[in-house]
């Protein structure tokens, strides 16, 4: 039996978390560009994330459920805490 099987309103669910999570990471990696000098161009381009451990500093600063493991580009894991 597969557990991993969705149903319509919980695919829609998955992937409403799913934009959530992007835009928050978009947000905080836009904080991040505010603090940092000389890398702007990469984020700009949106080919990369902060730093994991900024992010999961501001994620936790904002009380979310949820951290990022390791940030390679625009990709991560997400860890629910």
């Amino acid at each position: 039996m597969n557990t991993n099987v969705f149903t319509k309103p919980e695919l829609a669910g998955v992937e409403s978390l799913r934009i959530e999570r992007r835009n928050t990471l978009r947000e905080i990696t836009e904080q991040y560009l505010d603090t940092v000098v000389g890398v702007r161009s990469r984020f700009v381009a949106d080919l990369e994330l902060a730093p994991a451990e900024f992010i999961n500093g501001e994620l936790q600063r904002q009380g979310a459920s949820w951290r990022v493991g390791k940030v390679a580009g625009r990709k991560c894991d997400f860890i629910e805490i």
